[in-house]
Formats: structure tokens, sequence, C-alpha cells
């Protein structure tokens, strides 16, 4: 007897639903107008992987909204309003960061399943791109239903938000919570350090070295020259801890760049930013009266191989002892402060001799 009563409370709850499901399908249908809120926002996180590095360069992503192709032409037809784009700002030291989309300021006509295209747009000859294995498209469904109010009428309402990374799947593989966008920077680097030695060697004056690059394409860059260690000049400018200087590549491919460093010993700059092809020449005018040990001067090498290399340009002065010439020079007059050394001597012996012998008689 139980199990029949339940069974007819079923199909009785089954009817109820279906006619309301109907009933909801059949109600006039009255324009939607969402109010600004949280509700209506898109969450967006970005992170930027500055790869070793601890200031990237100065660079806005834009964030751009679109209607994506797939919706009905009904739908499509029934959209009042666009989705404005949304940036993001990013440099120095700066990681990670977070902004939402507005669709407030959409009006939906019509019930239905809207599908919106999210595409980060990043800006060129930085070095930024989107970091190997991430997601660089994401679609936005908007779930837009009528619903009856205790009056009677109805209205159309945003029942939710469903974010995935295709535009038609519906699996749940394809859903996410928010939307990540993850960058990198296609950061290689290369130091330059200067190192004084022997005990003639000046420790305190800059020696002048000149990194000079090449481009891989015909792309605009920007090039980094960051503080390390000590107060090295760039092109004659000083740089000062924490600081970064930035120098802009520009012309033909494998067109050249010269930047002139002022580094005394232990000093030290490195070199950030370079996409991957460019390659690199460290040159130093040797010093006079400086030996420099083979193997410290480099040549144009693939940056890619050699990055976080540092190159160390080595210089050394030292004497290992005082010039023997000063001695030898000097024998004449040696000789001669010798031989009135010995006529005093023997002229004080024979007067303390002549002394004695007057005073035993």
């Amino acid at each position: 007897m139980k199990s029949k009563k339940r069974f007819w409370g079923l199909l009785v709850l089954a009817v109820v639903l279906v006619a309301a499901l109907g009933a909801g399908g059949a109600l006039a249908q009255d324009d939607y107008d969402p109010v600004a809120g949280p509700s209506h926002h898109v969450h967006i996180e970005k992170t930027l992987d500055l790869k070793g590095s601890t200031n990237g360069p100065e660079h806005t992503v834009t964030y751009n909204v679109t209607l994506e192709n797939t919706n009905p032409d009904g739908l499509r037809s029934s959209i009042q309003g666009s989705v404005s784009p949304v940036t993001m700002t990013f440099g120095g030291s700066k990681t990670s960061d977070s902004t939402y989309i507005d669709f407030s300021t959409v009006k939906f006509t019509k019930p239905g399943v809207y599908t919106y295209k999210i595409q980060e747009s990043i800006p060129s000859g930085l070095g930024i791109k989107a970091k190997a294995g991430s997601i660089t498209t994401y679609y936005v469904k908007i779930y837009v239903d009528n619903t009856v109010e205790a009056s009677g009428d109805s209205e159309l309402v945003i029942n939710g938000y469903v974010y995935s990374t295709h535009s038609t799947s519906t699996s749940t593989d394809n859903k996410v919570k928010y939307l990540k966008f993850e960058n990198e920077w296609d950061n290689y680097r290369i130091g330059v350090k200067k190192e004084v030695y022997g005990n003639q060697g000046d420790k305190s004056t800059p020696f002048t070295i000149t990194m000079t690059l090449m481009k891989p394409d015909s792309t605009t860059n920007k090039i980094y020259v960051r503080h390390v260690n000590g107060t090295p000049t760039v092109n004659g400018t000083r740089l000062d801890p924490g600081q970064s200087r930035e120098i802009t590549v520009a012309g033909p491919m494998y067109d050249t760049k010269a930047i002139s460093l002022g580094l005394k010993d232990e000093d030290e700059v490195m070199f950030e930013g370079m996409v991957s092809g460019y390659q690199y020449r460290v040159t130093e005018a040797k010093p006079d009266g400086y030996d420099t040990p083979a193997g410290t001067m480099s040549n144009y090498a693939n940056v890619v191989d050699d990055n976080g290399k540092v190159v160390v340009i080595q210089n050394r002065k030292h004497r290992s002892s005082l010039p023997t010439g000063v001695f030898t020079n000097n024998l004449p007059y040696i000789a001669v402060i010798l031989v009135v050394l010995a006529a005093c001597v023997v002229f004080v012996l024979r007067r303390k001799a002549q002394y004695d012998y007057g005073k035993d008689l």
C-alpha cells in the first residue's frame, strides 16, 4: 500500500513539473535589462611568469568580447548593446591581477542560450606571450529564461553563466570556474660582469665595454638592462640598485645595436627581454698594461643556448717583484759608502790603539 501511494505521489509531482515548464515557455516575453552588479560580472584572473627576472616590461593586455557565430540568427537579432573590452596593465615586479567583464550593458529580448567569445590581445615586440599549454580563448554561455512573478506577469532573467573552453560542447570536461589567462615573458638573459686582478690593477676606475645585440627579425623589440651590482653606467648614465634601463632595438632583420657599458671591478648588469634567436657580442678595447685571460671575451652566440649566462670580462695587471735594476745602478755609490765606512773604522781603531799605548807608558 505504501509503495502504491509513493508511486502516485511521484506521478503527480512529475505532471506538475511538466505543466510548469510548458506554461513557462508560453508566457509573454518582456525585455530583460540587467542591473550592473557582481551577479553580471564574469571574473578573469591573469598571471605573468617573469622567467627568473625581478622586473618585467610595462604592457597592457586587452580582453575582447564578441558574440560567437554559433548563436542562431533569432538569438543574434534579439540582442541590444555590446560588451566593452577590459584591460590590465603589467610592469615591474607585478605578476598577477584580476578584473571582470560586465554584461549589464547588454539587453536580451528573447530567452535562449547566448554564447560570447573572450580572447586576450597581447602587444607585440615585448616578448610577452601565452604560456605553453595555457588556455587562450574562453566561451561564456548566458542562460536567459522566462520567469513568472507573483502578479502572473513574466520577465526575462539570467539564470546563470557557464564558462567553457569550447563554443558548443556541454561536456563538464570543458567547463571552468573562472577565466584564467597565463602569460610568460619570453625572457632570455645575458649578464656582463667586470673583474680586475693584480697588485697594480685599478679597481676604482670604470672600463669601457660594448655589448652588441643582433636581432633575429624585423620587428621592434625592447631590451632591459638591469642593475645587479656596483655602480655601472649604461650609455654614459649611471644605473642605480633596483633600476632597469629600457633600450629599443629597431630596424631590419639582423640589424645591430651597440650599447656602451662602464664597469669597474665587481660591477655587473643583466640584459633581459631578448626573444628567441637574438645574438650578442661583448667586446673591450684592451687597457694599457693589462692582460686578458683567454676565454673571457664573448663572440656571437645564440642567446637561447646561453640563457642566464654571465660573461665575465677579466683584466689583470700585476708586478711580481721590484725591478732589480734599481740596485745594480746604485752599486758604485754603495761601494764608495762602504770604503768611507771602512776608513772610519780603521781610523777609530788606530786612535784607540794609540790611546791605549800612551796610557800604558
